[in-house]
């Protein structure tokens, strides 16, 4: 799908701001080494048959907020922002970020989920690393989680290395 948007120079695609909402995407949805100069959005997306998502860079917000996910997904995003507001997590999942402050505000998860802030640029499966250049002067890369609000964590399954801090 992102072949005609690839950049020349790495061959990877790369977009200003991505648009997906409502989208519905029957077969795998990957955006492996996708960079998003703007926002990612994917509001109300449908994932039917989603491996991974990602490793995908966003200079901005990656909205999944009520998005539905039916089978199990890993979704692994270096972004300022990541917005899972009414999201339903119909199956497993584990969301690795980097840098990203995550809102998991009225989510719901059916099956256990894991939140991972990964203290390294992730791998492509290439062997080579992701290229997060819209991130070279941004401080720590380590994830935060902003919000549970509304959420019954009976199914969050582990938040490894992220830093919780106070609902607003």
């Amino acid at each position: 799908m992102l072949t005609p948007l690839r950049a020349p120079a790495t061959g990877h695609p790369h977009l200003g701001r991505g648009l997906f909402e409502s989208a519905t995407f029957k077969d795998n949805a990957r955006f492996e080494s996708a960079t998003f100069e703007g926002d990612s959005e994917f509001e109300s997306a449908t994932f039917e048959r989603a491996v991974s998502v990602g490793p995908l860079v966003c200079a901005g917000r990656v909205v999944l907020s009520g998005a539905v996910f039916g089978v199990p997904v890993t979704v692994s995003v270096v972004a300022r922002r990541l917005e899972c507001r009414r999201t339903r997590w119909s199956s497993t999942a584990e969301v690795r970020l980097r840098y990203a402050m995550v809102d998991f505000a009225h989510a719901v998860f059916e099956y256990p989920l894991t939140i991972a802030a990964e203290p390294d640029p992730f791998v492509l499966a290439d062997g080579r690393q992701l290229n997060e250049y819209l991130f070279a002067s941004a401080p720590s890369p380590r994830g935060r989680l902003v919000s549970l609000r509304g959420v019954d964590a009976a199914h969050l399954g582990r938040v490894v290395q992220v830093l919780v801090t106070a609902s607003r």
